[in-house]
């Protein structure tokens, strides 16, 4: 790899990134645990807390498989500083700097001119998928700081760092071990495209983590009895089945979509006007091929370990591919002597469609992969207050994923009441377009006759409907309300 000589970070820009990330956790301060994010944070780190660190491993009617220490580090820091949304961001506060710190290093690896590397490190922070997780609470600030920290130490023959981070990465997610699987893979690419030269010499940087995560494995299975796809709760049990031909297929496409969505639709086409030019002219920059080989290395393992299987696949997922894709096509635009290479600048618009890119509400979208999601926060404090001043109990609501779960999960209120789930015995529904439900439900919901709105509130593209079954209105009320519910569609 060819390094630039502006690659280091001076103290200016690290205030400037320390700045960033404090703005970051301060403007999503109160975004409480959202998405699959509840299950797989909050619930480990309450459990944790709860139960003063009594076990390692939680109860297999609540564990998701994945490795403990996100969990137990959240749980730590709320027994030293209180236990509340506040607090939990600026716990991980070091991460999103730890990120911002990772990622200019890495852009100043390849560019050495300050505006450019800035504007690489611009782009992949502010696509939406990547920005999003930097504001809220997830396994993903933790993966892709250590991501982005080994191919940094690899990048500069920082053996040490290599062990460490790569640590790091193999303990904090099954799909952070994933992500390191998939930097392994990286070398091996490498070995046998760039060098073509095969060193075993290389991997031994790796055994550490390797020895960590395959111990981590054993102790699970020991007190568990089953290792990465929960076995024993029917919470997850369509997650390690194999999908069937035509599901595959589906999958693929959803593989697809999900790597260029929100706005990364650019980055394709200028990725097939990229290898139009190498074709012509035969050549390829080296730093370029680096790049690419990383992004390749994660689809590699993320494309097995997530196409033959029934589970879902999540823009944020991805990060681990699109991250490095990114950076490479604007390194290359970016080479000196290119001929308009300046006109990379001009993309960085149509990236921002992430930012407001909603689909009809009978397509499934990634919302904990898009800014529009943030006004969800606010709406849902806005219904739990009407609710509450007009004495409806959360267990009369029926409501959606990812509402299901308990008040004290996804607040951290001391609050263990939750809504009702998957019943027609409430007299309530609450819906959003968030919710992500069939049309089977949304046609029941909004078009049957059956249910009539009580409360709507609405804030950017995100919207939220109390609704009552039709029966029970009463008709003096009923009149109050007049809601068009096919603007909803």
């Amino acid at each position: 790899m060819e390094q630039t000589s502006q690659s280091k970070i001076g103290t200016a820009e690290i205030a400037v990134l320390a700045i960033l990330s404090f703005i970051l956790i301060w403007f999503s301060r109160d975004f409480f645990f959202f998405w699959d994010n509840i299950v797989q944070l909050a619930v480990p780190a309450n459990y944790y807390y709860d139960t003063n660190f009594a076990t390692l491993y939680l109860p297999d009617a609540i564990t998701t498989g994945h490795q403990p220490f996100a969990g137990l580090y959240l749980a730590l820091g709320w027994k030293l500083f209180g236990r509340t949304v506040e607090i939990s961001h600026y716990l991980i506060l070091p991460f999103v700097f730890g990120v911002c710190y990772q990622l200019l290093h890495l852009t100043g690896f390849f560019l050495s001119n300050v505006r450019d590397r800035w504007f690489a490190f611009a782009a992949v922070l502010g696509e939406s998928v990547m920005l999003t997780q930097m504001t809220v609470l997830t396994f993903e600030v933790f993966q892709i700081f250590f991501f982005l920290a080994v191919i940094n130490s690899y990048l500069r023959r920082n053996n040490l760092g290599i062990i460490l981070f790569f640590c790091g990465l193999m303990l904090v997610s099954l799909r952070s071990t994933m992500t390191g699987i998939g930097f392994v893979i990286f070398i091996f690419l490498y070995q046998i495209v760039v060098t073509r030269k095969f060193s075993w010499r290389e991997y031994l940087v790796f055994i550490p983590g390797t020895i960590l995560f395959f111990a981590f494995l054993l102790s699970f299975y020991e007190a568990r009895g089953w290792i990465v796809h929960n076995t024993v709760s029917k919470s997850w049990e369509n997650a390690g089945r194999y999908a069937s031909p035509m599901e595959m297929l589906k999958n693929i496409f959803l593989f697809g979509w999900r790597l260029f969505d929100l706005g990364k639709i650019i980055y394709l086409l200028l990725g097939v006007y990229i290898i139009s030019e190498i074709y012509k002219t035969k050549k390829i920059d080296h730093n370029f091929l680096t790049l690419v080989l990383i992004a390749a290395g994660q689809f590699i393992i993320f494309f097995i370990m997530t196409v033959p299987y029934q589970n879902y696949i999540g823009h944020r997922y991805l990060l681990p591919i699109t991250t490095p894709l990114i950076i490479a096509i604007i390194y290359w635009f970016l080479t000196p002597g290119r001929r308009n290479h300046y006109f990379v600048y001009y993309i960085l618009p149509y990236t921002l469609l992430g930012y407001i890119w909603i689909y009809p509400l009978r397509i499934a979208k990634g919302w904990d992969a898009m800014p529009a999601h943030w006004t969800y926060y606010e709406l849902w404090r806005d219904m739990q207050r009407f609710t509450e001043n007009q004495k409806i109990e959360p267990d009369n609501i029926r409501t959606f994923f990812p509402n299901t779960a308990t008040l004290h999960n996804i607040t951290l209120a001391d609050d263990h009441r939750r809504y009702a789930n998957n019943t027609e015995k409430p007299d309530y529904v609450l819906f959003s377009n968030v919710y992500n439900e069939s049309d089977e439900v949304i046609q029941k919901l909004m078009q049957s006759g059956k249910y009539s709105a009580v409360h709507t509130i609405q804030k950017g593209n995100v919207w939220m409907i109390l609704m009552k079954k039709t029966r029970l209105i009463n008709p003096n009320y009923s009149k109050k309300i007049k809601i068009d519910t096919n603007r909803f569609q």
